[in-house]
């Protein structure tokens, strides 16, 4: 038997406490709204008899931003045209990078971020520490290089990526910033990365279940779900999602229960392609894509 244990285990294991809370709130607001249960022949049963849904046709390939807040500012600096650069902390954790630092660049009046890729401190002298985090501006890569002591950072610069050492001693050709106060720009508004969809997973199991799973090509999108028949695959709430080499998951909530997925992208015989609704049971997916587009003849339905 081929070892999809060990990607269940993962696509289960890795959601954990914080999949369950998900499902767990999904359910109790559900109870609070006096929504009725779903009765007899589950998810498909339900997708298959025309009932009225509370979403509407849509292009799951679609680019959509998620909304975000500017979180912490770590610093803020101001160019000689007037141009806005902020780094931040908080909830806008990049995923192809795992960076938890965000970077914002104004256009206008708007703060819109940009594709952090890295960054790096060290400590200078007692209290002083300098940080890099490079992101990508068009098609340049940049960093933006500032000084902290303690808990106020006090030198910013904008700096080419040209591969020498990007602190402040040791960068070419960088550009001094005028220091701003955070509350400079927290007042302002801000735009998420564009959400565009980088790559889709589709498969069909032997008795005609089918799912899409997409990919976001960049850190302002999110992974999504779609989970039917063909004529109706219904948008369905996801609660992880895990990029990988040899295979990408993702768990999700259909019918009040955890289900999963799974694509095999390599010959690794440790991963199969397969769906779990019941995680008593096991359904192999016949691999439908693994590009950019579904099926023609599916139809979606968003949440």
């Amino acid at each position: 038997m081929k070892k999809f244990g060990v990607l269940l285990s993962l696509v289960v294991a890795c959601g954990g406490a914080e999949d369950a809370a998900v499902t767990r709130k999904a359910e109790s607001e559900n109870r609070d709204s006096g929504a009725p249960a779903e009765q007899g022949g589950g998810e498909l049963a339900r997708l298959d008899s025309g009932k009225p849904e509370q979403s509407d046709v849509c292009d799951p390939l679609q680019a959509r931003p998620r909304p975000i807040a500017l979180g912490t500012v770590l610093a803020a600096g101001a160019a000689g045209d007037g141009t806005f650069y902020v780094v931040t902390h908080g909830d806008t954790r990049a995923v192809r990078s795992l960076l938890f630092e965000s970077v914002f660049v104004s256009e206008g009046d708007t703060l819109v971020r940009r594709e952090a890729l890295f960054s790096e401190s060290r400590s200078v002298d007692g209290d002083l520490t300098e940080h890099s985090v490079m992101f990508l501006e068009g098609e340049q890569y940049l960093r933006l290089v500032f000084q902290t002591r303690g808990s106020s950072y006090t030198r910013m610069a904008l700096v080419p990526d040209n591969k020498h050492e990007t602190y402040y001693d040791d960068s070419i050709g960088k550009i001094e910033l005028t220091v701003l106060p955070a509350s400079a720009v927290t007042s302002k508004p801000v735009r998420n990365l564009p959400g565009v969809v980088g790559r889709s997973y589709s498969g069909m199991t032997a008795d005609g279940k089918q799912v899409l799973l997409t990919a976001p090509l960049d850190d302002g999108g999110a992974a999504r779900v779609f989970f039917g028949r063909e004529s109706r695959l219904q948008e369905a709430p996801i609660t992880s999602y895990r990029p990988g080499g040899d295979r990408v998951s993702a768990s999700f909530s259909t019918d009040g229960r955890q289900a999963s997925v799974g694509f095999a992208l390599s010959g690794n015989p440790e991963f199969v392609t397969a769906l779990s609704v019941d995680p008593h049971h096991l359904e192999p997916l016949q691999l439908l894509g693994t590009g950019i587009g579904p099926p023609d003849s599916w139809t979606f339905h968003c949440l």
